[in-house]
């Protein structure tokens, strides 16, 4: 028992999959830090109501264009289950900022997978990874979620402008 935990401390804690070649390599992979998401106009956020703020849209464009290249169906995909979860928040007021706070933990955890498993990084860029680590980040209770919910759906939207379609296939 005493290799086997000197082995795990040995490895960072860490335990990483059977043939991977990477070594130390796979070590130096990190979450990228949160970004600061701010949601509301200034003193709207304590409204019943509060109002988006201004140039979240103009940030929410910017991030489609960043994501010309990335399929719409793998933003579908995340977006399914960013509107579901706020259906079920829409239905059970008793939802706690625990639940909530957990899908969106969640919801980064599934955009790190998808991240790393892509071997082409235009699939999966670095924004679509970083936009998922700030707004787990920044909710923290319902109508955060409602205002990440539009967020996301505004980067949905401005990316069938920008989305570029593969050729052939």
């Amino acid at each position: 028992m005493n290799q086997h935990r000197q082995h795990d401390r040995g490895s960072g804690g860490r335990r990483h999959g059977g043939g991977r070649s990477g070594g130390d390599q796979d070590l130096q992979i990190r979450m990228p830090k949160p970004n600061p998401v701010h949601y509301y106009a200034e003193g709207s956020e304590a409204a019943e109501k509060p109002a988006l703020r201004v140039g979240i849209i103009e940030e929410a464009e910017g991030l489609a264009e960043k994501l010309a290249r990335v399929p719409a169906s793998q933003l579908r995909r995340f977006y399914g289950d960013v509107t579901a979860f706020e259906r079920r928040l829409d239905m059970d007021r008793s939802l706690t900022a625990d639940a909530i706070r957990a899908q969106v933990a969640l919801l980064k955890a599934r955009a790190a997978y998808a991240y790393k498993r892509t071997s082409r990084r235009e699939e999966f860029p670095d924004a679509l990874l970083q936009f998922f680590v700030d707004h787990a980040d920044a909710v923290r209770k319902r109508e955060d979620y409602k205002a990440f919910r539009r967020v996301f759906e505004t980067v949905i939207a401005f990316h069938k402008f920008y989305e570029v379609k593969k050729q052939g296939g």
